[in-house]
């Protein structure tokens, strides 16, 4: 059942616009930076077997696995940017309460992954400079 009984203010549809077209923008943006992050990962794996006089101890292919991983994690944000585009511009045309709650449920969950990700960052970050310490003070 939807209801089309959604009440906003014009200054609200306004802003409820506005996010609706950054969210597209950046979700173009993040198809971007995902696909150039891949296309650097293969680089990276391909390069070791063409480029004879690089230093054999860098690990190439790792580096390489890592970014094209990275450019998999962005795939979710791309995925609530675009229901967040869809869904606030459907909640403006049709005045969908139904809409309207659904890109703002996609909102917050692209929040929380980001989130999360950042705590997850943090947490590398803490665990990796004592190690890069004691490697560095051992060599």
């Amino acid at each position: 059942m939807e209801e089309k009984d959604l009440q906003l203010l014009e200054e609200t549809k306004n802003y409820v616009k506005s996010i609706s077209n950054w969210t597209l923008f950046l979700g173009i943006m993040t198809i971007i930076s995902a696909v150039t992050i891949f296309f650097c990962g293969l680089i990276f794996i391909i390069i070791q077997s063409f480029m004879d006089y690089l230093p054999e101890n860098y690990p190439y292919f790792i580096v390489g696995i890592i970014y094209i991983l990275m450019s998999g994690v962005y795939v979710i944000p791309i995925i609530y940017l675009f229901r967040i585009h869809k869904a606030s511009s459907n909640a403006i045309q049709a005045n969908s309460n139904e809409q309207m709650v659904f890109a703002l449920q996609n909102i917050k969950s692209l929040f929380k992954f980001r989130g999360i990700l950042i705590i997850i960052g943090i947490a590398l970050c803490v665990i990796a400079i004592p190690i890069v310490a004691i490697i560095v003070a051992l060599a």
